[in-house]
């Protein structure tokens, strides 16, 4: 009975470790250069992480999701840098800006509504990829499964 307790648990605790070693959690932080890529603890080129995401389709397509919410935000946020310098103008030469002014906080809080759904995206599609590679490990203190639970509120 003893030895087969010890080959049961030495038998978990090799494929609790091969799992382990051999998962591909994918990670993103943002930085002042642009967004860093990471699988695992190695930081990943951009078109290596692409191709990796581009294997969960569910994935793939909220991440093109996020992209395409981000780059509509970039160009609401030109937008409206673009209607704030007219508006500033106006004022400087004596002209009615109050429009421009209304215009220029509308588009700023429509580019902030895309710029939080381009995150929700990002962070649905990252959390969709490593669902695939962690659901079956366990999910002790101490290991780096536990760091998908800050995507999610504090629970208290």
């Amino acid at each position: 009975m003893k030895l087969n307790l010890h080959k049961s648990l030495a038998l978990s605790m090799g494929i609790f470790f091969s799992i382990s070693l051999f998962s591909q959690e994918l990670s993103v932080y943002p930085s002042f250069r642009g967004d860093l890529f990471y699988q695992d603890v190695t930081e990943i080129p951009k078109q290596e992480f692409e191709s990796l995401m581009s294997q969960n389709a569910a994935a793939n397509e909220l991440w093109r999701k996020s992209k395409m919410y981000s780059y509509v935000n970039t160009g609401l946020s030109l937008v409206g840098l673009g209607i704030g310098v007219w508006a500033i103008v106006n004022d400087v030469n004596d002209k009615n800006s109050t429009g421009l002014y209304i215009a220029a906080i509308a588009v700023s809080g429509v580019s902030i509504f895309f710029s939080a759904k381009s995150m929700q995206f990002r962070r649905e599609a990252i959390l969709e990829y490593n669902a695939e590679y962690v659901s079956i490990a366990p999910d002790l203190p101490g290991t780096p499964y536990r760091q998908l639970s800050v995507a999610y509120p504090i629970q208290y």
